[in-house]
């Protein structure tokens, strides 16, 4: 029983990530707001915002690799410069291109989620504080999506 039940948390996780990036390309794509203008996420602008949405997957890939390669410790990660320095890059890029780089990376955690096993669920990440990938998998969309509905508080133009 306990074998479907964590296949069931798998397909789960899948399906979220799936529907989310989904979500979040719709979104992209449908943007009428001010690229450059403020974002509902004070101190950044939309640009910036859907640069971060694009780019903002270091520990969550380190995180995976490191459970599919059975060394699931990560190295520790400087979030906030290597934040910064996505973002940065991303200003020289055009929309499409951060776009594109979010189909990307996001395509890259779907198959790294792919290849997940339920012999997996119980290895402690560095996700939701430590926890077991049981645990984190339910949340591992939850930051996008609070993003998404600051990009979708923007006004339009």
């Amino acid at each position: 029983m306990l074998a479907g039940k964590d296949a069931l948390i798998l397909a789960e996780a899948r399906a979220a990530w799936n529907h989310a990036t989904q979500d979040l390309l719709r979104i992209a794509r449908e943007f009428a707001g001010e690229w450059d203008g403020a974002s509902a996420n004070a101190g950044w602008t939309n640009r910036q915002l859907l640069a971060h949405l694009a780019t903002g997957y270091v520990v969550r890939l380190a995180t995976l690799h490191g459970v599919l390669s059975g060394e699931p410790s990560a190295p520790e990660i400087d979030l906030e410069a290597a934040n910064a320095a996505n973002v940065a890059r991303a200003e020289a890029l055009s929309i499409d291109e951060i776009v594109g780089e979010m189909e990307r990376v996001r395509a890259e955690v779907a198959s790294l989620l792919q290849r997940l096993t339920p012999d997996h669920l119980e290895v402690r990440t560095q996700l939701a504080g430590g926890a077991p990938l049981r645990d984190a998998l339910p949340l591992l969309s939850e930051h996008d999506l609070e993003h998404a509905r600051e990009l979708r508080a923007t006004p339009s133009r």
